[in-house]
């Protein structure tokens, strides 16, 4: 064996402690937060497609999801913007006549009994 030769398991490790430093160093595969907003209000439907085009313009945008009614799920950088930005944007985008909130929480349940005592 050459000077130069490496054997074939050391370059198998090389390159993927290479591949692996790349994937991990590159924040945008992580960073992505989802989202979700409900839409109200009078120019909601009739800016519908305005709004998600807007939103789809801006950096750090992934996906705008519109397929639950007066709901929008953004796919987002969110080292970039926070929720409430993006319901602020979508508020100014039609001038306040489509009123964007942030959902905290989608489903809601009281708190459990004890079970009964026999």
């Amino acid at each position: 064996m050459s000077a130069l030769a490496v054997p074939v398991p050391c370059l198998a490790l090389a390159a993927a402690i290479v591949s692996a430093r790349l994937l991990l160093g590159s924040t945008d595969a992580f960073s992505l937060e989802r989202s979700a907003l409900v839409v109200s209000g009078s120019a909601c439907r009739q800016s519908h497609d305005v709004i998600i085009h807007a939103l789809e313009r801006l950096e750090g945008i992934a996906q705008v999801n519109d397929e639950i009614p007066d709901h929008l799920l953004i796919d987002h950088d969110g080292k970039r913007r926070t929720e409430e930005e993006l319901a602020t944007f979508v508020i100014s985008t039609t001038h306040g006549r489509c009123h964007a909130a942030v959902m905290r929480s989608c489903i809601t349940a009281p708190p459990l009994a004890p079970p009964p005592k026999p």
